[in-house]
C-alpha cells in the first residue's frame, strides 16, 4: 500500500470559513475572534502575528481578507 504524505495547509483569519482536512491535505484553520463549537477539531484561536510554528513548516497559507486587519507596522 502507497502511503499518502499528507500537505500542511494553513487557513489564516478564518472568521467562518473552515476548511475541512482531506486524505491529502491537513487543514489548520487559525483566527484570534472567531468562536468555534467543539465539533471543530482542526481550529486554533491565535494572533496570527504570533504563530509558534517552525519556519516553512506549512505547504500552503491561505491569508483571505487578512491584511486590512493589520497596521502598518505589522
Amino acid at each position: 500500500m502507497k502511503k499518502i504524505n499528507k500537505k500542511l495547509f494553513l487557513n489564516l483569519g478564518c472568521g467562518s470559513s473552515i476548511m475541512e482536512s482531506t486524505k491529502t491535505e491537513d487543514w489548520v484553520n487559525i483566527d484570534a475572534f472567531y468562536p468555534v463549537g467543539p465539533e471543530v477539531k482542526n481550529f486554533l484561536k491565535c494572533d496570527v502575528r504570533e504563530l509558534a510554528l517552525a519556519d516553512e513548516c506549512a505547504d500552503y497559507i491561505l491569508a483571505d481578507q487578512v491584511l486590512e486587519h493589520l497596521s502598518m507596522a505589522d
